[in-house]
């Protein structure tokens, strides 16, 4: 039951997403904070960070040395709520907010 829960795909989102599908990658390293063991700023400037969303709202990827799931709901043009997963550490956050502005920084 354990791998079935760290393996599966994280479940869609609701309303449009397509705005956030494709590869993401972090800039403004400085800028990243959590409240998590370690350095986020340091996950942040790791060559292999990145994160990929479909239309969907479903997102995976590596944020450092930690394998990220995402759900993500568009709530309004260009904002959108996330929950983020870290099945290895059985972790998870559900107060994710997202910001797409005009000049295509995901913030």
């Amino acid at each position: 039951a354990m791998a079935a829960t760290m393996t599966a795909p994280p479940p869609a989102g609701s309303g449009d997403c397509t705005a956030l599908a494709g590869e993401w990658v972090p800039c403004r390293h400085d800028e990243w904070r959590n409240r998590n063991i370690g350095s986020h700023k340091t996950r942040a400037r790791a060559a292999h960070t990145k994160v990929t969303y479909d239309a969907q709202g479903r997102g995976t990827g590596r944020v450092g040395e930690l394998a990220v799931q995402y759900t993500v709901s568009r709530i309004a043009n260009g904002q959108f709520m996330a929950t983020a997963k870290v099945p290895l550490l059985l972790w998870s956050a559900m107060d994710g907010n997202l910001t797409l502005h005009q000049d295509g920084t995901l913030k």
